[in-house]
């Protein structure tokens, strides 16, 4: 087969030749297009500049029909007998356009009609070097819109490398990267936004982001489409967000403010090279993340948060957020985060906690779930006496929102003054609920329960069913049994 080096030594002869045909063409019209587009600076910021983009000017400035630069070297290829994995025909005229494709795009890495030596090599790498190889590699940039950018940078190990279909086999081939926004990567979305595919990533929150490499594997053909593999690679980096994000909600429950945005390919291009900004191959929006800015307040990861995710959490629990088991209260617990009433919130976190706390049991919910989360949380909270007390005023809040039609505000629930004052607001019709605050910490219990459940499983290999049965229930029926008072119930 034709090797890279040999094709790029044939070329550039052709490359030369028709560079001084457009340079002459522009010379005489006096064309040199210009473009705004967003550049990192050197303080670590990123500016607006006016540059050069000179592949924007050939309409006016060739006709195709008369150019023949590119025959020889297509005809080479062609009689070389090799497949040459650069087009889906391999013949000569497929060849010339690629060829001819190619050269325009060169331009932009000198930034004027003429050759530069430099410049042809790195085009050469960015635009058809890559179709010799056996994989192509992407890296993949996710906005994580409420992680602020003094958060603590994270690297985590990915769990599941390897991604399969029919036709290709995505491997990531570097950690995950939680971190700032960079200047480089920043001018990259910037330059996206000025084409209006979404607002300016600023004002939308993207300080923080998710970083990895992807490397993709075509096991139809040698050839690399480049805009096909990057759109496989944005279907497995969906999942991935989707998880990492589960797992930063389920490790810092009580942070409302946690999205993934879009999926950002990036490879380098002129832009790169002349510039020194990341360059965009394809942007994969997605139902799941989040282009429109919902809190002012931003989410910091500190030191302690940072190992606790991407030791405690990622480590040792990741595996929960792909598992069948606890697929619904994880997707109820999600929707916790959706913009809504906060009625809605607190049924979603009572489904959730019902599909845990009360598979299994045998009875209603009035005294068994509050009984069964201070069980299982013992260990996890200070007083379970408070999970008890927290989760008898969840499920009086539920009955009433159900078969009352109440609004929050509206309820006063029996045990109200056993809650801790954050959660309570003081009207003139005594104490009631804080909305926000009581659905932050029925979230927190809801996240808690979860990882319980799923330590439970780990442990002693007991399902959500079987742990009810054999470490909840025998205590909740001899305590109903005993009518034992609630704050002796843990002296046990």
């Amino acid at each position: 087969m034709v090797s890279p080096e040999e094709l790029k030594g044939k070329l550039r002869p052709a490359v030369r030749d028709y560079t001084d045909t457009v340079r002459k063409a522009a010379e005489e019209q006096g064309i040199s297009p210009t473009h705004e587009v967003v550049v990192p600076t050197e303080e670590g910021g990123t500016d607006l500049a006016e540059v050069p983009v000179p592949a924007q000017g050939l309409e006016d400035l060739v006709d195709y029909d008369d150019i023949s630069h590119f025959e020889d070297c297509a005809e080479w290829l062609v009689e070389s007998k090799d497949e040459v994995p650069l087009t889906r025909t391999n013949t000569k005229s497929a060849y010339e356009y690629k060829f001819r494709s190619f050269t325009n795009s060169v331009f932009n890495y000198v930034g004027s009609y003429s050759f530069d030596e430099d410049a042809y090599e790195q085009a050469f790498t960015d635009k058809i070097g890559f179709h010799f190889d056996s994989s192509l590699t992407l890296d993949i940039l996710v906005p994580i819109p409420g992680l602020a950018g003094n958060s603590e940078p994270v690297t985590f190990t990915p769990q599941s490398p390897e991604y399969r279909d029919e036709e290709y086999l995505l491997t990531v081939t570097s950690d995950f990267s939680l971190d700032r926004i960079d200047a480089p990567e920043m001018a990259a979305l910037q330059n996206k936004s000025l084409k209006g595919l979404y607002g300016e990533p600023t004002k939308l929150g993207w300080e923080g982001r998710l970083r990895f490499t992807v490397e993709i594997n075509n096991d139809a053909t040698e050839l690399h489409v480049l805009d096909l593999l990057a759109e496989q690679a944005g279907d497995i980096s969906v999942n991935i967000a989707r998880k990492v994000v589960n797992g930063l909600r389920l490790s810092e429950p009580q942070e409302d403010n946690i999205w993934f945005g879009p999926i950002f390919a990036l490879r380098d291009d002129w832009i790169t090279y002349r510039k020194g900004a990341e360059g965009v191959v394809r942007v994969r929006r997605h139902p799941d993340c989040d282009i429109d800015y919902r809190n002012i307040h931003r989410f910091s990861l500190d030191e302690i948060g940072a190992r606790s995710f991407a030791n405690a959490f990622w480590e040792q629990k990741a595996d929960l957020l792909t598992s069948e088991t606890f697929d619904r209260p994880i997707r109820r617990y999600n929707r916790t985060y959706l913009p809504g009433h906060t009625e809605d919130h607190i049924l979603n976190c009572h489904i959730a906690l019902e599909s845990l706390l009360m598979k299994g049991a045998k009875g209603g919910t009035s005294f068994r779930m509050p009984v069964g989360a201070a069980i299982l949380l013992r260990d996890r909270v200070g007083d379970p006496i408070d999970v008890y007390y927290f989760f008898d005023v969840l499920r009086e809040a539920r009955n009433k929102i159900v078969h009352e039609d109440k609004k929050v505000e509206d309820i006063n629930a029996a045990n109200l003054e056993k809650l801790p004052g954050y959660l309570l607001q003081e009207t003139d019709a005594g104490e009631r609920i804080a909305k926000f605050q009581f659905v932050k910490h029925a979230r927190e219990y809801l996240a808690l329960l979860i990882k319980e459940y799923y330590r439970i499983e780990q442990e002693h290999g007991l399902n959500i069913h079987q742990a009810n049965q054999e470490l909840v229930e025998d205590l909740v029926l001899s305590i109903s049994k005993e009518d034992e008072p609630v704050e002796d119930i843990f002296e046990l």
